[in-house]
């Protein structure tokens, strides 16, 4: 007669017992190599433990402290004018140089922006990229008038004709409001335009003649065209508006002086 005999078998572990310990020992891990990063200290606030990287100075060797080769940055220009439509006229208008940073308005001369002298210290070269105009107008008469702004790629001049004037309203990169009478609040005009597409082509990041020297203006300049244009007839008395002007400019500054020599 034959006997059945129960055979043992090995005790399989759980798979979860596995995930487990391999769990504790990545937090044990976690927390050995936390542990490293903590020195202690003795403070007089009382303090015994504290993150050794809070207290630790900058390496000094690592740091490059030479003046970059070339540098971008935004100067703004600040100005305050009047514009007066005077008997006999229907419109006036000024223009600034916003890619001649040595000297933005060729009417008056000298008027570099701040903080140019002291990039001039550092750098023989510049060009500008792009420029931003904002104007706040404020009529000063009981008839309304338009003012407005257009960029131009060339001299407007100082005393632009009434037709030249007129015709940038047609100018599609022009923007213009119509001022309230005396007493209104200001009216808020801005735009943005670049070098590169007032000239229509990149050839500005490469030509010499859209760069110049700290101590003088590019051969190539495009202009900020302010402008009033009176509706109806010639006006019979003085028309005068006050326009704050803020023209900001992005430059290129380059050819980095030798200032250890």
């Amino acid at each position: 007669m034959c006997t059945a005999t129960a055979i043992s078998r090995p005790h399989r572990v759980s798979g979860n017992f596995n995930f487990m310990n391999r769990q504790h020992r990545q937090q044990q891990q976690n927390k050995q190599h936390k542990n490293k990063s903590i020195r202690k200290r003795e403070g007089t606030d009382g303090n015994k433990q504290a993150p050794y990287g809070a207290t630790r100075l900058p390496n000094m060797r690592g740091l490059n402290l030479v003046i970059p080769d070339k540098m971008f940055t935004r100067l703004q220009y600040n100005g305050l004018q009047t514009l007066a439509i005077t008997v006999g006229n229907t419109a006036t208008a000024l223009r600034y140089r916003p890619t001649a940073v040595f000297d933005v308005d060729p009417l008056l001369g000298g008027t570099s922006v701040p903080g140019f002298t002291e990039m001039a210290a550092l750098y023989t070269g510049y060009r500008v990229v792009g420029s931003k105009i904002t104007l706040s107008a404020v009529g000063l008469d009981a008839r309304p008038i338009a003012f407005g702004i257009v960029p131009l790629n060339f001299d407007p001049g100082a005393s632009p004709a009434l037709a030249t004037i007129q015709s940038w309203l047609m100018n599609p990169y022009h923007k213009y409001l119509l001022t309230g009478g005396s007493g209104s609040p200001p009216k808020i005009l801005s735009k943005y335009m670049s070098t590169e597409r007032i000239f229509g082509s990149k050839q500005v990041y490469f030509d010499d003649n859209f760069t110049s020297i700290v101590t003088s203006v590019p051969n190539n300049n495009w202009f900020w065209a302010i402008f009033l244009v009176a509706p109806g007839p010639v006006v019979t008395t003085n028309q005068s508006t006050t326009v704050d002007i803020k023209i900001s400019m992005d430059i290129e500054f380059f050819n980095r002086k030798a200032l250890l020599n």
